[in-house]
């Protein structure tokens, strides 16, 4: 029989010494580049590798590794009376492991070592949220589209996206919080790390009580204060992800709600009706899933061969015995993010757009630092005598100067990152008016083959 206290603290370091390393092996492999320039890029690349690493290790083992840490504080009590003892005795056990008891002296020096593996793993989800908190910034954006307000007139809306859904691989920010944002609106970008600490909640807390009512009890709460943020909040990008979700915690309430009941007497628990209803009400969330799952798979089968019958109309309608063929567009259809040359072009101006996005960034905090400094100078200023102001102002003024040099490097900086983004911009919309002439030639020839048709 394994011994649960020993088993739970060595598969907790387990994920902590493979977390240890991904950063030693990242320590390894940067210390093999050279400071340059060249390696700038390269750099950064393994900085978002191995933080993704990291992430997707703790994101998967935290549920498990709280479950199993937490069952090493949940104890049972037993009261009775042994053979030949008119006093009652009292024995606390561990409820995954009753041969173990609580108040020894081995699981008392458990105890510290356990817990402060619940405070590492707990913390984990502190950690996605101060990432997300540093990129703020930059992983909403706002767009503004033009929107038709009555039959004569129109404005124009903002439009918020994260823009991590369509992230680009040359973003080292971005790239290894994906995974916690993808699914979410762009107010709601935040909300797996409480949705992380909820489900903690459901495996590992409410097994702590002892009293089976009070598990109950704690279960509803928590489903419906779960439910509240779902149905107000409504923090998935997509509808049916929230309806789903609402539909999950009606489920859980349900399921809390009647072992209550029958925990309070109030219903029969030998009367199989109830655990029946309640395996009927659990496999059918599955079976919506399932439905939901294979609607959206028919609909986009069902785009997608329409389109292919599309295409082989068009194509059909050439008699290749006059000499007419389907133009080029038609019958070679690349679309154009996958040409190789325009794919090139856009991963080149990426990061030439991530450096220029850096620099400005750069020539933002200068400016902050300034304004800051000045301020504080200037409230100093009104507590100097007037015989000292003259050695004050000129600490302000070769402070002043070096931000001033500061913000004209990243200026600089800037500037020389803008001539090579012009000259690709420029590039790609030239490949985008070839393709352009493409579709030219491909609605002169549908065009052509709808008046042959009609006459």
């Amino acid at each position: 029989l394994i011994y649960l206290p020993s088993f739970s603290a060595v598969s907790s370091a387990v994920p902590i010494m493979l977390a240890f390393g991904i950063w030693i092996v990242y320590v390894a492999r940067v210390s093999t580049l050279r400071k340059t320039k060249a390696n700038m890029t390269r750099r950064a690349n393994m900085h978002a590798d191995h933080w993704q690493a990291f992430l997707l290790l703790t994101y998967l083992v935290l549920p498990t590794m709280s479950m199993l840490q937490f069952r090493g504080l949940s104890c049972g009590t037993l009261d009775g009376y042994p053979d030949g003892v008119k006093s009652a005795m009292r024995y606390r056990y561990l409820r995954a492991q009753p041969s173990i008891d609580c108040e020894s002296t081995e699981h008392e020096a458990f105890i510290p070592l356990n817990w402060l593996l619940i405070v590492i793993y707990q913390c984990t989800p502190l950690v996605y949220l101060a990432k997300l908190y540093e990129v703020r910034d930059r992983l909403i954006s706002e767009e503004s589209h033009i929107v038709s307000t009555s039959a004569r007139s129109s404005g124009t809306a903002t439009v918020r996206r994260l823009r991590t859904k369509k992230v680009s691989k040359s973003d080292p920010k971005l790239r290894p919080i994906k995974f916690l944002t993808q699914a979410y609106t762009p107010e709601s970008y935040y909300f797996d790390v409480p949705d992380l600490y909820r489900r903690v909640a459901y495996i590992a807390i409410i097994p702590l009580f002892e009293l089976r009512a009070d598990r109950a009890i704690f279960g509803c709460v928590l489903s419906v204060f779960a439910l509240l943020a779902h149905t107000n909040v409504k923090p998935y990008a997509k509808k049916w992800t929230n309806t789903l979700a609402e539909a999950a915690d009606y489920q859980i309430f349900f399921t809390f709600f009647v072992a209550l009941l029958i925990d309070q007497g109030l219903v029969k628990s030998d009367d199989g009706a109830y655990g029946i209803g309640l395996f009927a009400l659990n496999l059918g969330a599955v079976l919506v899933l399932v439905v939901v799952a294979l609607v959206q798979a028919r609909r986009w089968r069902a785009t997608n061969k329409e389109l292919q019958e599309h295409m082989k109309g068009h194509k059909a309608s050439f008699d290749p015995a006059k000499g007419e063929k389907p133009p080029k567009g038609i019958d070679d259809f690349v679309p154009l993010r996958s040409m190789p040359d325009v794919a090139a072009k856009a991963v080149e101006l990426a990061d030439i757009g991530l450096r220029v996005e850096e620099a400005y960034f750069d020539a933002c905090t200068h400016e902050k630092n300034y304004e800051v400094m000045a301020m504080n100078l200037y409230g100093s200023l009104k507590q100097v005598p007037k015989k000292g102001k003259n050695s004050v102002l000129d600490d302000l003024g070769k402070q002043t100067k070096r931000a001033m040099r500061k913000g004209h490097k990243a200026l600089a900086a800037l500037e020389e990152n803008l001539g090579p983004t012009q000259q690709l911009v420029k590039a790609a919309i030239d490949e985008r008016s070839k393709a352009k002439n493409v579709i030219k030639e491909c609605d002169g020839a549908v065009l052509a083959t709808h008046e042959a048709f009609y006459g």
